[in-house]
């Protein structure tokens, strides 16, 4: 005999969801106020009404949820990739960019220049300075490896 399939009421499946969806509003609402973003900003630039994307931060149920998290998280990372000046003159692999889960960042103007590893939204993991710009590079690569997050250089 086959599998049986039943449904969850809607109330107890938002009920069941509803922490997750409060954590994911709210890891969101974070990165936003910390890159000094406005909610009619973000809002405007992802196509939704600020008071969807409000509720969308408070963990309420949203139409399209999933579809506003993926605009939502890429705006972000678009957004501080540019504050930081990190499109103006690369040839950028969008798509390995936007995977990136840390950016390791080599300023190659200087022989020894510090190595910075961060995170899309800009939370610093950690800073290289062996005093090579190489030895910096590999040491940083081998720490994301060893995060096991897929990342992006920058130069």
């Amino acid at each position: 005999m086959g599998a049986v399939i039943g449904f969850v009421p809607r109330e107890e499946y938002t009920k069941a969801k509803a922490p997750e969806w409060a954590s994911v509003g709210a890891a969101y609402r974070e990165a936003r106020k910390g890159l000094n973003l406005t909610i009619q900003k973000v809002a405007t630039e992802i196509g939704v009404s600020s008071s969807t994307l409000a509720r969308f931060e408070k963990g309420v149920p949203v139409r399209a949820s999933r579809l506003i998290e993926n605009a939502y998280g890429l705006y972000l990372v678009v957004h501080n990739a540019t504050r930081r000046g990190l499109l103006d003159h690369m040839d950028l692999d969008m798509a390995a960019f936007l995977k990136a889960r840390l950016i390791v960042d080599c300023d190659l103007s200087e022989d020894g220049a510090p190595v910075s590893i961060t995170r899309p939204d800009g939370t610093v993991v950690a800073k290289v300075d062996t005093g090579s710009v190489e030895t910096n590079y590999e040491v940083a690569e081998e720490m994301c490896k060893k995060l096991g997050e897929p990342f992006y250089c920058t130069y």
